[in-house]
Parts: structure tokens; C-alpha cells; sequence
């Protein structure tokens, strides 16, 4: 086995024009917190050609991570290398046809680019492939149909929605999130992300390069279900409780009495509504309760809930009140999804 390289020989390699080196070099910089000084080096063998350097560089300024937001820039470099056969480069290309990140939105470019991911060996890619295409892109668009879940009409908006998605997209969706959970936070006055006692299972979030078609797919069909443009929808969630787990009572609601949370709603717009995917089945206990409401709601796997978080005038409603009831046995898997009142950043 042969020794890694010392940053000074990674330097030297990349001044000698070895693009590899300069991504290895870039991951060093970034270590370091040197993104402008990361950028130019795969700015460098980008523009030399090097497919991998593109890709990274491209991801980079899509998803505004360590590098200014550019999402037209950042396409066209992952454009150029997927062309080129880089199979990464491929798979986000996919993604972008698929959320309209870059380029203009186009679900038939969005699975050409699966497919094409897939042949060249992208793993993921293959695996994903057979799921996205278990519906026609128009049974996975069309309106969803779904039935009241409150009992009296005039009460809040909560609906469910039966057989929402397959049991495959469900078990793929797990399949994504196994290996990234983290404890899931709850949100303080000043928006801030903090661990607490009041919620005690973990959950993970899928950003526009963590996303895949399948993924981009189920949020497409969240907007139509609802219907809200896709635009407003925030990053999706995918949440795990195991026994004995809760999210105690709360609202999804961003209250603009808060002055700190002012701002957000100003800026981001309200959180209008949150839509619920239940990914399994096995587990008992584990139900959606609503107090105010008086009903505690538990779909079964592929059933999607969605409840709307503010009144007929846009106002926070209090009924919406809930809480995310532990499971006495098993355990239990959720797609979570909020939407806001006006189209949200893709980062």
C-alpha cells in the first residue's frame, strides 16, 4: 500500500497541472476554511478539463456551499462534465432538469439524465432508476385524491391521502436516510436549531444535492396534491422514531409576534402548511395528535397527512396544535415536508 501524499507534494502535483491534486488540494483548503483560494484551484483544472474538478466546482456554486451562489455557472460546468461521461456530474444534472436549479425545468431531461447516470455506473443512479419509473410522469403529477380527516367541515384543513406513494418509494426513502440521522432540533426565538428534551427522535434533511430524482418526483407530487407551487416548498425531512421517542406538542407555524422570528416570516414568508408521508408499517403507538382537534391520526405505509398551519386569512391557527406521539413497539419512519407562503432559495 502506498503512502498518502503530503499537502506540499499535492501542491506540487497541482502546480504541475494535475487535476486530481487540485481536488485533493481544494479539500485541504477547505479544511482550513481557504474557500476563495479551494475555488481557484478547481477553477484551474476545470477549465483544463479535469471532469471531476468540474463537477465539484459546478455542485459548489449550485448549492452555494463554500463558494458564491451561482446556479447557472455551477450547471453549466456540471452539463460539461456529465457530457463528458463524469457519472456524478450525471446524477446532479438529473436532479437540476428535475427541481429547474440552473436550467429550465424538464422532467423528460430529468430521467434521460437518470438513466444516463445509471449506464455510466453511477450506483445510486441505478437503484433510483427502476423506482422513479414504477409511475408515468403523469400519474406521478396529477392531483392526488384525499378525504377530510377532521370531522366537522368547517374545522381546520387536515386531509389525508391513502396510498399517496408505493411501498417502494417509501422503502427507498428510508433507504437514503439510514446512516445520516442526527437528533432532530426544535427551533428557539431566534431560529436557532437546538437539541431538547421536548423532542427526542432524529431525523435528516435532504438539500438540492442530496436529492435525487425519486426524491425531486415525491415533492413534485406533494405541490400537486395540495396544490402550492413546488417553489414554496422548504427542504424535505425525513424523520425516525424509535420506541419510546416523541415530538411533544407544538405548532409548525412561524409566529410573527416573536421580533426575532419577524424577520424570518418577513423574509421567507410563513409556514403555511406541513405535509407527512408515513414511510412503514410495524410499530404501534406513534400517532399524529391533534388536542385541540381531538384526533389522533396514523396512516398506514405510503398514506401522506397534510395539514394547513394557518386560517383562511394566512393568520397562524392555534388548532393546529400537535404533537408526534411515541411508538410503543417498532419503529417509526416519516417523510416531513413544510411549505411557505412565498418560493424559497434552492441551496
Amino acid at each position: 500500500m502506498s503512502n498518502p501524499m503530503t499537502p506540499a507534494q499535492i501542491l506540487k502535483r497541482a502546480e504541475g497541472g494535475d487535476g486530481d491534486a487540485a481536488v485533493m488540494l481544494s479539500r485541504l483548503l477547505d479544511r482550513e476554511g481557504r474557500y476563495d483560494e479551494a475555488l481557484q484551484w478547481l477553477a484551474k483544472a476545470a477549465n483544463s478539463g479535469h471532469l471531476l474538478a468540474s463537477t465539484v466546482l459546478g455542485a459548489r456554486l449550485v448549492s452555494a456551499r463554500g463558494a458564491p451562489h451561482d446556479p447557472v455557472r455551477g450547471a453549466d460546468f456540471i452539463h460539461r462534465a456529465a457530457a463528458k461521461g463524469q457519472a456524478d456530474a450525471a446524477a446532479y444534472a438529473s436532479v437540476l432538469a428535475a427541481t429547474g436549479v440552473g436550467r429550465p425545468q424538464d422532467w423528460d431531461d430529468a430521467m434521460a439524465g437518470l438513466a444516463m447516470a445509471a449506464a455510466m455506473g453511477h450506483e445510486r443512479s441505478q437503484l433510483a432508476l427502476p423506482v422513479a419509473r414504477s409511475m408515468t410522469l403523469a400519474e406521478w403529477l396529477a392531483p392526488s385524491a384525499s378525504h377530510r380527516a377532521a370531522a366537522d367541515p368547517a374545522d381546520m384543513r387536515v386531509e389525508v391521502f391513502p396510498g399517496f406513494v408505493s411501498p417502494a418509494v417509501c422503502d427507498w426513502i428510508v433507504a437514503q436516510s439510514k446512516g445520516f440521522l442526527r437528533p432532530a432540533p426544535v427551533y428557539n426565538a431566534a431560529g436557532a436549531g437546538l437539541e431538547d428534551q421536548a423532542r427526542t427522535n432524529s431525523g435528516t434533511g435532504f438539500s438540492l444535492l442530496d436529492l435525487d430524482v425519486v426524491f425531486a418526483l415525491v415533492r413534485a407530487r406533494i405541490a400537486a396534491a395540495i396544490p402550492q407551487p413546488i417553489e414554496t416548498l422548504e427542504t424535505t425531512n425525513v424523520l425516525h422514531y424509535a420506541v419510546g421517542q416523541k415530538f411533544s406538542p407544538h405548532f409548525d407555524f412561524i409566529d410573527p409576534a416573536t421580533p426575532e422570528l419577524a424577520a424570518d416570516v418577513a423574509g421567507k414568508g410563513q409556514r403555511t402548511g406541513t405535509f407527512l408521508i408515513y414511510l412503514n408499517d410495524g410499530y404501534e403507538g406513534g400517532e399524529t395528535d391533534f388536542p385541540v382537534l381531538g384526533r389522533k391520526i396514523r396512516g398506514a405505509k405510503g398514506d401522506a397527512l397534510y395539514f394547513r398551519n394557518v386560517d383562511e386569512a394566512g393568520n397562524p391557527d392555534p388548532r393546529t396544535y400537535h404533537a408526534g406521539l411515541p411508538p410503543t413497539a417498532g419503529e417509526k419512519w416519516v417523510l416531513s415536508q413544510w411549505m411557505r407562503s412565498q418560493p424559497q432559495l434552492q441551496l
